[in-house]
């Protein structure tokens, strides 16, 4: 097994099934746990947390000293806050079984006397979710939460770990039973989340770096699913019909489309290639899509279902019914476009600098607000 994090390979017994497993034990051991991240890191619980990451690792700045008294607040801060802790606290917080894991699994690397992670570990519910590191808090940057890199791995941004949008879609979905399929699975987080509701549960991902995470995340927490790189194009011929198909569709800015004063949010392409291929993806009768879209409401819409059904034009092969979800990280006020001031907790944006660009953009195309939505989608019932 290749390990995304660092691409190194596991040769050594055992494999890493099992060291994933001892891994998920070690943790817990440890009480690294969505509680206690929570408590150490001052939000109200991990919902909280995974949604504003990095405002609450900066919050947490001056305390760093506080959570290296025990082995979960080291382990918070190396991977929570992706910050560094000494190699002498390191080795009297944490276990021999839990550092020789973390050594094995090459998911730690001293530095100066130091010790840093190579990724994310994210305890959400009764699970954690290894992801790429979004930002790290290390001495270069004065403590303070610097955007790691982007664009290393190809053509791929980081794997993401579970983020406002990903919370918000399981927040608003309930399980129905039958074949789960997660596109656009990223490191498994919905279809690993759900998995205990369905008789088979599969993600597929168009990077290759998400599915790998994603099927150490699948050992980790000891699930069943199955988890390919693919599309939603190919998923019926190669996978069969799913009963129940998830999708938090990509949300993030077109930077080329800020710099012209121009926000995308989200295309109606996307969605039009969605609704077209869905009928072939879905079980008949009774296969459901739900799909997590944010929408910029133009100043002429009244709201979210205007702009799907606009994109739509009313002859889709499928019916859409649009409801739009309050999560104010993904959420965008009337005021805050007119104002051009985007609250800092907003998940749409990385740093003062791209929510200044974005408020620009929004105003400039004449958005009036910017809105998530989950859109329910169906087979259109046979004439």
């Amino acid at each position: 097994m290749v390990l995304p994090w660092s691409g190194e390979v596991v040769h050594q017994a055992p494999g890493p099934a099992s060291l994933l497993r001892d891994l998920d034990a070690e943790l817990r051991l440890h009480q690294f746990d969505a509680d206690s991240t929570a408590r150490f890191m001052g939000a109200a619980d991990d919902t909280d947390l995974l949604s504003n990451s990095a405002m609450y690792a900066l919050a947490a700045r001056d305390r760093t000293g506080e959570f290296t008294d025990t082995g979960a607040g080291a382990l918070a801060e190396l991977f929570l806050r992706n910050g560094e802790v000494s190699l002498g606290i390191y080795e009297r917080r944490l276990t021999y079984t839990i550092r020789s894991l973390l050594q094995t699994l090459d998911l730690v690397y001293e530095v100066g006397g130091s010790v840093r992670a190579r990724a994310s570990i994210s305890p959400l519910g009764t699970s954690y979710y290894l992801s790429d590191r979004i930002f790290a808090c290390l001495p270069e940057s004065d403590g303070y939460p610097v955007v790691v890199s982007r664009g290393a791995e190809g053509d791929f941004g980081p794997v993401m770990p579970p983020h406002a949008s990903t919370l918000c879609l399981l927040e608003h979905t309930t399980a129905r039973g039958g074949r789960l399929l997660d596109v656009g699975t990223g490191c498994g987080v919905l279809a690993l989340a759900r998995a205990r509701g369905y008789r088979s549960v599969r993600g597929i991902d168009i990077d290759p770096r998400a599915v790998a995470y994603a099927k150490a995340n699948a050992l980790l927490a000891g699930c069943e699913a199955a988890f390919d790189v693919s599309d939603f194009r190919a998923c019926r011929q190669d996978f069969g019909p799913a009963d129940h198909l998830l999708f938090n569709a990509p949300s993030r800015n077109d930077d080329s489309a800020v710099s012209q004063g121009v926000s995308r949010l989200h295309t109606a392409g996307l969605i039009e290639e969605l609704i077209e291929h869905l009928p072939r993806a879905l079980a008949a009768p009774g296969g459901l899509a739900e799909v997590l879209v944010i929408i910029p409401v133009p100043e002429r819409a009244e709201g979210a279902r205007d702009v799907v059904g606009q994109w739509t034009g009313g002859h889709a092969p499928v019916v859409v019914d649009v409801r739009e979800v309050e999560d104010p990280a993904l959420t965008i006020t009337a005021e805050a476009i007119e104002r051009l001031r985007i609250r800092p907790g907003c998940a749409l944006a990385d740093s003062r600098e791209e929510r200044a660009a974005l408020a620009r953009a929004l105003k400039s195309s004449r958005t009036r607000r910017v809105a998530p939505a989950v859109l329910s989608i169906r087979a259109r019932p046979a004439a």
